[in-house]
């Protein structure tokens, strides 16, 4: 759900900044500085360097007020790069079940398993259906087919290569915002 409505979520927080930099008020930036270091799942560090590079003007306006954010964010970027690149044999996808009937959690652990690539399991119609409604929908790096021999029928998942290549570019993309945040921080 929270990586669904992320696009949304980011472009409301650009529109909120922006009228937070025309009132040029000090105590909302401070209460929204607070609150999106408070909440880093909804507001993952990554994007929100995307927003402070792409509005430089503002952090330099307005310094001791987006300072502690800046740091935040320089900090959650340093940690994730500190656990380097994923490795190709590591297949896992983070992902949080928006259902917690015992399909669902068996998807789950399959995408959560670091080794597991591929999963076949036979399943009635219906079960499959909720499972790719349920997983189909979130943008995962996953393949799903149905192999219609047999009763019942298997669902086929398939964690796609584009795990690694968006986990390169994640990679890549945080290493260039680091160095933009962190010398831009001298």
């Amino acid at each position: 759900y929270l990586i669904d409505t992320l696009g949304d979520r980011m472009n409301k927080l650009k529109l909120l900044l922006s009228g937070c930099h025309v009132l040029t008020s000090g105590a909302i930036m401070k209460h929204l500085t607070d609150y999106l270091i408070a909440n880093k799942s909804l507001y993952p560090e990554l994007e929100l360097a995307a927003i402070l590079l792409d509005n430089q003007e503002w952090m330099h306006m307005h310094a001791s007020t987006y300072e502690s954010l800046r740091n935040h964010i320089v900090e959650g970027i340093q940690q994730e790069l500190k656990n380097d690149l994923r490795d190709e044999n590591d297949w896992s996808i983070k992902v949080d079940s928006a259902c917690n009937c015992s399909n669902c959690k068996i998807a789950i652990t399959f995408l959560r398993s670091a080794t597991e690539s591929k999963k076949i399991w036979p399943l009635i119609m219906h079960a499959r259906e909720h499972i790719i409604s349920n997983f189909k929908t979130r943008s995962l790096p996953v393949d799903f087919s149905v192999e219609k021999s047999g009763s019942p029928h298997k669902l086929i998942m398939i964690k796609s290569n584009k795990l690694h290549q968006i986990a390169k570019q994640r990679f890549n993309k945080l290493q260039i915002y680091y160095k933009k945040l962190h010398v831009g921080a001298e």
